[in-house]
């Protein structure tokens, strides 16, 4: 078995990421449909969700980064399924 966090998820995205691509990560992180990409530190209870740039994920409270993302993550999250769609 691997450790490698993104081998069960299969094709992966490498940054620099588009413009497009910056836009649809953060929607994803938003949705609050999936569990996001967070920090690995605590940072005093501050929210640890990590925010997609065109260079790649950074933590708006440390040095943290991380290079790639899931492909599926730049699909369109359903509204239905989506914080805003229920009731």
């Amino acid at each position: 078995m691997s450790d490698d966090p993104r081998a069960p998820f299969g094709d992966i995205i490498e940054a620099p990421f588009s413009s497009e691509q910056v836009d649809a990560l953060n929607r994803y992180q938003r949705s609050g449909v999936f569990h996001e990409f967070t920090c690995a530190e605590h940072h005093d209870g501050a929210d640890r969700t990590l925010v997609a740039t065109r260079q790649g994920w950074i933590c708006p409270h440390c040095d943290y980064r991380q290079s790639w993302a899931h492909r599926a993550m730049l699909d369109p999250v359903p509204y239905s399924l989506t914080k805003r769609g229920h009731p």
